[in-house]
């Protein structure tokens, strides 16, 4: 029996079948402790004859022999592949004692293999198990040609099926591909139909008779049969259907004249999720033991595909999210929030935060210049390299307003010094804005000057808005602050309040404007200006 291994620091990791996870959480199936790696880091996927893997759209990516490989798609490595995932070194390895013999064996059997090229290795290919099972209870019992050819079909089948069944991600299809073939494999069946666990309950997917598809709502079937496979989760042959020997006779199974069903479930680590049945109405005992083998054999493989399926589209679903969050989290709060280290189903609370508030100066008069899709190519570039300056800084952006950036330095991720982060933040966006303009916005006839408000003090933080739409933001009079600084400032200024430059613990240099008036308050506000 093969044993497909990773090889780690000259430690072997058996892989087992079904599928399995790989990272640096402790709720991984591999999990192991290496910081480059994500915390869910790969999907492995252990078919009867090959091993299959995922990238999970990790942050430093998988590697091939130094070749890196999409994320999100299923990809088979093949023994003596090197894999790095992170900083971490894997070599994958097939151990075999019986290789050479298995090989033999298959010649002496089936004359039609013995041709085959040499770099063609037959036990790669299917289920050992399933082979000499067939091998020895069917071939070496054949009494006539007919008997002989059929299961040189089965054995073919099973050879090219496990290398087009890896690739077929998208369950229908995999069905469709299947039961084209089931008809011819067994011969005696003149009904298929394909049930997927739906909400907690089995619901049939595709209907057949014949090879030809027939619409889902004309798919009758015996309810006592698919409970029977779905509760023992085991497959089963129910033979002399008419008379009720094996199961109570139903109206179904009267109706449809069934003598004789073959039913199979896919099940991955404990975990059904379908069916798949043969129907005979011609023969009480058309199905035999080795049948059934054979159908388990098949619906072992489809089970893993259906849960890599169900499996990357969930890694899909939070990628999106995660992409989504990105957007005013940053990576580095995104992997925090993943990690459970940040919550965001705030309820309200008080938090002593900082607020920056930025403003493009003369952005209207700029706009009535410029083609629409002149002011959206300039807002992209600009909004971008903003926003890599504040997540540099843990920043987090509440929300862009038109051409303003509305930022919290101190939520959701805990900063002992966020105001000198907003400070530092503030002063590399100027300095950013004077580079893009240089070399982008100049050379165009444009240049984009940005005023700059700071201010810190206690907020109202959470969830705030709607049932149905919910927002986390933050509310109070240091918010509003913050926003009339920033309309003091003038194009490359940064305005703080006294409190912010209370608050520093870094020495910035800075000019005080006196007090001034804002919008809204009874007292007037110290104003600084930060140099840069």
């Amino acid at each position: 029996m093969s044993r497909y291994i990773f090889v780690v620091n000259s430690n072997k990791i058996e892989i087992r079948e079904g599928n399995q996870t790989l990272g640096r959480s402790p709720d991984n199936g591999l999990s192991i402790s290496e910081p480059s790696l994500s915390s869910k880091h790969l999907l492995i996927s252990r078919f009867q004859d090959h091993i299959e893997i995922v990238d999970l759209n990790s942050s430093n990516g998988t590697f091939i022999n130094n070749g890196k490989i999409p994320p999100l798609t299923s990809v088979r490595i093949s023994d003596g592949d090197k894999l790095l995932l992170g900083k971490l070194n894997l070599e994958y390895k097939i151990e075999s004692d019986f290789k050479n013999k298995f090989k033999e064996t298959a010649k002496n059997l089936i004359p039609e293999f013995a041709n085959m090229r040499k770099d063609v290795t037959i036990f790669a290919k299917f289920d050992p198990k399933q082979f000499m099972a067939l091998s020895e209870t069917t071939v070496k019992e054949a009494k006539d040609l007919a008997l002989i050819q059929q299961t040189t079909k089965r054995l073919g089948f099973l050879y090219s099926f496990g290398q087009k069944i890896g690739s077929i991600l998208d369950i229908k299809e995999l069905f469709h591909h299947i039961l084209t073939d089931i008809f011819d494999l067994f011969i005696e069946a003149d009904r298929a139909i394909v049930f997927l666990m739906k909400d907690g309950q089995m619901k049939p997917e595709i209907f057949m008779k014949g090879g030809k598809e027939y619409p889902i709502e004309q798919a009758t079937y015996s309810k006592t049969i698919v409970s029977m496979a779905t509760e023992e989760k085991h497959g089963f042959v129910a033979s002399d259907l008419g008379s009720g020997h094996d199961i109570d006779r139903s109206k179904s199974i009267v109706m449809l004249n069934l003598q004789c069903t073959m039913i199979v479930p896919f099940i991955v680590d404990n975990e059904i999720f379908g069916l798949l049945q043969l129907d005979s109405t011609k023969k009480i005992n058309a199905f035999t033991e080795d049948d059934l083998k054979m159908l388990s054999g098949i619906s072992n493989q489809v089970a893993i595909n259906i849960k890599n399926k169900l499996l990357i589209d969930e890694m899909n679903s939070q990628a999106k999210i995660k992409n989504s969050l990105e957007r005013y989290l940053g990576p580095k709060m995104v992997n925090h929030l993943i990690d459970n280290k940040i919550n965001l189903d705030q309820k309200g609370e008080e938090r002593f935060v900082t607020v920056l508030f930025s403003d493009i100066r003369g952005f209207t008069n700029m706009s009535e210049k410029l083609k629409p899709t002149q002011i959206i190519e300039i807002l992209t570039i600009y909004f971008s390299k903003m926003t890599d300056i504040i997540f540099t800084f843990d920043g987090f952006i509440d929300k862009f307003i038109g051409d303003a950036i509305f930022t919290i330095f101190g939520i959701p991720l805990y900063q002992e010094h966020h105001t000198d982060s907003a400070i530092q933040s503030a002063i590399e966006m100027q300095k950013g804005l004077v580079k893009i303009n240089e070399e982008i916005f100049e050379p165009l006839g444009i240049k984009v000057n940005v005023g700059i408000g700071i201010n810190t003090g206690n907020v109202v933080y959470g969830n705030i808005a709607s049932m149905e739409r919910p927002e986390v933001t933050v509310l109070g009079d240091t918010v509003n602050v913050s926003s009339r600084l920033c309309s003091l400032a003038g194009g490359g200024e940064i305005y703080i309040s006294e409190g912010v430059r209370k608050n520093l613990k870094g020495n910035y240099q800075m000019e005080s404007l006196g007090s001034t008036s804002l919008k809204g308050k009874d007292e007037k506000v110290t104003v600084y200006s930060v140099k840069y």
